[in-house]
């Protein structure tokens, strides 16, 4: 199972990852993200959130680099091993911060669906910029950390993130506390996973986490 955590600045998505990945703890998971710390592009892109923005071309080209080499290298891997994995972000963050429209976010998915694989499900955390943005100055001690936060920058990414529409999205309402959200999460999987009798005892049982959970990138 492939699962995908996304939305604004703020809004709660490596929370998430983290109670998730200890829910699942027993299926031993592998949680990762974008963009990522195992290639060269991914640490660029990294670097360049706290340093500067890249010019928009490069910066939409090394997301699609770090992305193809995520998914040879890590995702497809350990998806035909029988592992779970788990993302914190993935291509809509690439869609939410590079395209300016919904309607241009759609397009440029179009172009990147032939190259992607598509989660089993995502989770599309709903937060408002307000929310998100008070929530990291008091994570930072009262500042933004990177280039992305920036209020015009994430109000745009909040119309991209949600006008998405496919099967596999759940759009939740982050704004809560992180057991509301949690809670959200589950009985989507519920309703969509009802035949996974191995998800579903676990999620029955929310007091049975353990710390086998394989983290292969950072999650910050």
């Amino acid at each position: 199972m492939f699962i995908a955590v996304d939305g604004v600045d703020g809004a709660g998505k490596t929370t998430l990852v983290r109670q998730l990945a200890e829910m699942f703890g027993p299926l031993d998971p592998v949680v990762t993200k974008e963009p990522t710390d195992i290639s060269d592009w991914g640490r660029q892109l990294r670097t360049a959130a706290v340093q500067g923005r890249l010019p928009p071309d490069v910066e939409l080209d090394y997301f699609r680099r770090d992305r193809i080499h995520h998914l040879e290298h890590l995702i497809k891997p350990s998806l035909k091993s029988g592992k779970i994995v788990i993302t914190d972000r993935y291509v809509d963050s690439t869609l939410a911060f590079q395209a300016h429209t919904p309607t241009e976010a759609d397009k440029l998915y179009e172009e990147m669906l032939p190259k992607i694989l598509v989660p089993d499900v995502t989770f599309i955390l709903k937060c408002s910029v307000d929310i998100g943005l008070d929530r990291i100055r008091r994570r930072n001690g009262g500042s933004a950390y990177s280039k992305f936060e920036d209020r015009n920058v994430l109000e745009k990414a909040r119309a991209v993130y949600e006008s998405r529409t496919d099967d596999h999205y759940e759009l939740i309402n982050a704004e809560g506390n992180e057991a509301e959200t949690l809670r959200q999460a589950l009985e989507a999987f519920e309703r969509r996973f009802s035949n996974r009798t191995e998800l579903l005892s676990l999620i029955r049982r929310p007091n049975s986490h353990n710390n086998r959970t394989r983290h292969v990138a950072r999650a910050d």
